[in-house]
């Protein structure tokens, strides 16, 4: 399967992958960040870089993107961890426009918010959590504490 994902109005970036599907057809996956992101300003996909599970192989843990296998309805959830005054927007972003969005701020030690949304994404289709357009200061957590997670598979 090829993908092609408008970065911006003038880069396109064309990916293949290969799908591998579970014997009944399960698309799901689960990943988390193994270390803290400093500052990631705004607009900054974050990348979930290890997988708990990927069944059908969507997940690619190298760029944070979810490239669908088919066409379902999925839920997606994220979690994010900030700690020591800082607070983002986080978006989820479906074929490059945002499906979901939420603010985390932690006022003390440290604090978990998480989002989750229900789309119908087609097959090839690119899905992937980024920071907001504004309202983003301080690091982004993500340790044996609490980790910061992306997840989503397949309802129908």
């Amino acid at each position: 399967m090829y993908v092609t994902l408008l970065l911006n109005s003038s880069v396109h970036l064309f990916i293949h992958f290969a799908v591998l599907r579970s014997s009944n057809d399960t698309i799901a996956f689960y990943a988390y960040m193994t270390t803290h992101k400093p500052s990631p300003g705004n607009l900054h996909t974050l990348v979930f870089d290890a997988i708990f599970t990927n069944e059908g192989n969507g997940y690619n843990h190298h760029m944070g993107l979810f490239i669908a296998p088919k066409s379902a309805l999925y839920v997606f959830t994220w979690t994010i961890r900030a700690n020591d005054g800082s607070y983002f927007n986080t978006q989820l972003i479906v074929n490059g426009l945002v499906y979901g969005s939420m603010f985390s701020r932690d006022y003390y030690y440290s604090n978990s918010n998480s989002a989750t949304a229900v789309v119908r994404v087609a097959a090839g289709v690119a899905v992937f959590v980024r920071t907001g357009p504004a309202s983003n200061s301080g690091d982004i957590i993500s340790s044996f504490d609490g980790y910061s997670t992306f997840s989503g598979w397949s309802i129908d």
